[in-house]
């Protein structure tokens, strides 16, 4: 693989029959409170996890496997050994990313944006552009993934449907506490669907086929949701950042995702602003 994009970023990999406590006890030497924690939605729950460290001053990363995948690779199973290798690959993937990020942005990745409202931005969207690129780079050892990773895209539409219909129930002119709620969630949902939206445009990029059949029940549930016209946007936009990579000079070569994680909020009249008293600011709308 390092044969065909840049591994030099690889801190090492974990091999872990406890996952989750390996990814807790992960030294990332980072200033930063926050436990590692599994993937894990009504619709799937993760099995690898690549995590950026610092070694030395320099951004790496490491890679945590649930051993099931490790095992996978030497199985006589056809299809575990496959599903194992696309995801072992995959995640060599996000090593590349990031290096790539590391190489193109340097200490800009060690220190947060003075941009307070833009760095929240980037760190709800970016996952999107991450699974992107590891999908589109890993989707010539996956060639039978596509259906999978669509599923996961139809779950987080269809808890999308679910919780913000929920959520937005209690909306109100007096009701602060739902309110907040709901604008919690709304960010929530839409950030979760960008990551798996990238997850699927990538692959299909990397197969040169449509992430979504224009008769299907993915494209039935974002024109439920009037997301339809997003997702396209969606598609070209991260088509733009990967064929520009070699030219990037600065982290706001992200914010089209920004401004796109702002339409799908709005979407759910949920609008997003910058507010000198808060990291993020908003305006709910009944």
């Amino acid at each position: 693989v390092s044969r065909l994009f840049p591994l030099q970023g690889l801190d090492g990999i974990t091999i872990a029959t406890d996952y989750r406590t390996a990814l807790n006890e992960l030294d990332r030497e980072m200033n930063s409170t926050e436990v590692t924690e599994p993937t894990v939605e009504s619709f799937g729950t993760g099995m690898a996890m690549s995590s950026a460290v610092v070694r030395d001053g320099i951004l790496k990363t490491h890679v945590t496997f649930e051993a099931a995948i490790i095992g996978g690779l030497i199985s006589d199973d056809p299809e575990i050994k496959d599903l194992s290798t696309h995801t072992f690959i995959h995640e060599l993937g996000h090593v590349a990313e990031h290096g790539i990020n590391a190489e193109r942005f340097g200490d800009q990745m060690l220190t947060p944006m003075e941009d307070k409202y833009e760095f929240e931005l980037y760190r709800l969207t970016n996952s999107c552009w991450s699974e992107y690129y590891a999908s589109r780079v890993s989707a010539p050892w996956g060639a039978h993934a596509l259906e999978g990773l669509r599923e996961l895209l139809q779950g987080s539409l269809e808890q999308m449907v679910e919780r913000l219909t929920a959520a937005r129930a209690g909306v109100g002119m007096f009701n602060n506490t739902q309110n907040d709620q709901a604008a919690n969630e709304i960010i929530d949902q839409v950030s979760k669907l960008m990551k798996f939206a990238g997850y699927v445009i990538g692959h299909a990029s990397g197969e040169d086929v449509l992430p979504v059949e224009e008769e299907s029940i993915h494209r039935d549930l974002l024109e439920q949701l009037d997301l339809s016209d997003w997702f396209d946007d969606l598609v070209a936009t991260l088509e733009q950042l990967y064929d520009s990579r070699e030219e990037w000079d600065d982290l706001s070569v992200f914010h089209p995702l920004h401004r796109a994680f702002e339409d799908a909020c709005f979407k759910f009249k949920l609008e997003l602003i910058r507010d000198e008293r808060y990291t993020l600011g908003w305006r709910i709308y009944f």
